[in-house]
């Protein structure tokens, strides 16, 4: 038995704000991420607040690849000063 997509409903703002842009509002939101990098800057970018934007992007299913960058002591000499007293006391 053939599975039927369901295509998710969109809010009255969803509409207006494709009305605003021009476009679907999941190829905005996907193309401007694509462009700055991050949710936080779509959002701003797209004049939307970033809740909203999570959770249009949740009801959309619309999934984002999220990067983590970890400091390191050698990035950062200012962390290996405040770990020294710790590693003296053991």
């Amino acid at each position: 038995m053939e599975q039927e997509l369901i295509k998710p409903r969109k809010t009255e703002l969803m509409r207006r704000k494709e009305a605003e842009i021009g476009c679907p509002i999941e190829k905005a939101i996907m193309e401007t991420y694509a462009q700055v990098g991050s949710v936080g800057k779509t959002s701003e970018a797209l004049g939307i607040n970033i809740a909203t934007l999570n959770l249009w992007m949740v009801r959309l299913c619309l999934k984002v690849e999220r990067r983590v960058r970890v400091a390191t002591y050698e990035a950062n000499p200012a962390a290996a000063d405040l770990l020294a007293p710790a590693k003296a006391n053991r």
